[in-house]
């Protein structure tokens, strides 16, 4: 198989890779300062901050896999950041490195006549980084290009040493999330399926799938490390895994917002559309997944040659599927949509010009409609809808509801607060503890799924040790749904707040319930 990336030219690798760094450096120079959320981007924020202060992810707090946390921590102590700025930074670093990866696998699987065409790969750019949200999980986002980058690059030239490192690439993914080390999984064994259908199988199987293997094991040593390394990983591990086979699914699900739903009587006419650009995304994802490996296995078996990237793109499609529909809304599909993306994409490139012209500008601005919104500085384009908060001695301009949510939890610390003891967010706030530099009393720190009474009691004999000032409690459904407020989740340890500390008015708002010490 020709290996095309070995052919592209440095200067246009490196070309492209500045300008993926300035795109990145631009966005977090002028939205980086922009946005604070107690909740989902909290989590992260909050593990950052507990890993430079030497706790250990899955073992002290509830979090992901521990590679994007210990990434953030050292990379903030290097820069002499604190954990909030550190994190965005890292952020963008992922985020220049990821749009890199990318571009330079799309330029270097063009055919040559189009490697010239600036302005397919500038709309293409423009594309991707409208999709690479949410900000806090641009380490999921960016993982998945990585993985489609390392199968590209195996596919383009399968040696032992790339399919090593292409395993390595696998093994790392599963450090930063167990769910990218499964897809991987997946899609590598998609790949090396359609190998088998053009070469000997003694040669897939030695060759290939062995060196694969073993480079698995070794990129996913750091965990194997910290499992036997670490005390008390081990068990916080396992329970872990347990725990996601207990409930039978990674997310809270959400409807499929599929086009031929969407009502026109109900809303603006500009916001339907939307609602049915975006349904179409759902639709192209689950194709693309379904059809993409058909497609390139019959190519391969009738002999016609094909770009790695379109086969990379074509088998991950559909485990990243997974990901957008495991929760249906447009952050997840986000967080799924990047080898989808890079099938039509290749799939453009190599169409007729005026099929690939109308198509680059349909995908562009329809990208554009779908998710402009969500990006992280549009809530504050006009500044009088936001406020100015310090954190850290930092800056940071917040929509309002963040600013009253920032105060409102600074002004019961300043109220019922204590140096000696630490207070209680639940259940959604896990960035209460780090905006206020304190560690959860609990260790589940965003807790969404019912526990078992032999987890709530251990939660309780945490919180008992802890002695908290205050409870801030949030008692609000959530996806209007009765069944997932945190009473009805983990009634013994709503129950224990209730019977041992006592409720007070306050300012926190309709949905908000604040417990104080007995003692106050």
């Amino acid at each position: 198989m020709d290996d095309a990336l070995s052919h592209f030219g440095l200067s246009r690798t490196v070309t492209i890779a500045l300008g993926a760094f300035l795109m990145a450096l631009i966005s977090l120079w002028t939205q980086g300062n922009v946005g604070i959320s107690l909740a989902d981007p909290g989590f992260l924020w909050y593990g950052t901050q507990r890993v430079m202060l030497g706790d250990v992810p899955i073992r002290d707090f509830m979090s992901y896999e521990p590679g994007r946390y210990y990434a953030s921590a050292a990379i903030s102590k290097a820069g002499g950041l604190d954990a909030l700025s550190g994190t965005r930074f890292t952020i963008a670093l992922f985020q220049a490195a990821a749009l890199a990866a990318v571009l330079i696998t799309l330029a270097q699987a063009l055919p040559p006549e189009l490697r010239g065409r600036k302005t397919f790969l500038v709309l293409a750019a423009l594309t991707f980084f409208l999709w690479m949200f949410p900000r806090h999980k641009l380490f999921d986002i960016a993982t998945s290009i990585f993985l489609l980058s390392a199968l590209t690059w195996m596919i383009a030239s399968p040696t032992i040493r790339r399919c090593f490192l292409a395993g390595v690439a696998v093994g790392l993914a599963a450090v930063i999330g167990r769910n990218h080390g499964v897809y991987g999984l997946a899609g590598s064994v998609g790949v090396f399926f359609w190998m088998l259908l053009s070469a000997k199988p003694s040669d897939v199987t030695f060759n290939r799938v062995l060196p694969w293997g073993l480079g698995i094991v070794v990129g996913f040593s750091p965990i194997l490390a910290m499992l036997v390394i670490v005390p008390g990983f081990l068990p916080a591990f396992l329970a872990n895994v347990v725990f996601v086979f207990e409930v039978g699914k990674t997310n809270l699900p959400l409807p499929v917002p599929w086009p031929w739903v969407v009502s026109f009587a109900d809303q603006e006419f500009f916001d339907a559309m939307k609602d049915s650009v975006k349904g179409l995304f759902f639709v192209l994802v689950l194709a693309i997944g379904i059809l993409g490996p058909i497609f390139v296995c019959v190519r391969q078996k009738i002999g016609h040659s094909m770009s790695p990237a379109l086969v990379a793109g074509a088998f991950l499609a559909l485990p990243y599927a997974h990901f957008a529909f495991s929760r249906a809304d447009i952050g997840h599909l986000a967080q799924g949509i990047f080898p989808t993306l890079v099938f039509i994409l290749m799939c453009l490139g190599v169409a007729r010009r005026r099929w690939r012209v109308a198509g680059i500008w349909t995908l562009s601005l329809t990208s554009l409609v779908v998710v402009v919104s969500q990006q992280p500085g549009f809530p504050c384009r006009q500044p009088s809808d936001c406020e100015r908060v310090v954190i850290a001695e930092r800056d940071y301009l917040v929509p309002k509801h963040e600013g009253e949510q920032i105060s409102v939890l600074r002004n019961l610390q300043a109220t019922y607060g204590t140096n000696q003891q630490p207070i209680l967010a639940v259940p959604l706030m896990p960035g209460a503890y780090a905006l206020l530099e304190q560690r959860s009393p609990l260790w589940e720190i965003y807790p969404l799924f019912p526990r078992s009474e032999e987890f709530e009691r251990a939660e309780i004999e945490r919180i008992k040790r802890a002695n908290p000032s205050f409870v801030l409690a949030q008692n609000l459904e959530f996806d209007q749904t009765e069944d997932l407020r945190f009473q009805t989740t983990h009634p013994i340890v709503f129950d224990h707040i209730q019977e041992n500390f006592k409720l007070v008015e306050s300012t926190a708002g309709p949905g908000y319930l604040v417990f104080v010490s007995k003692d106050q």
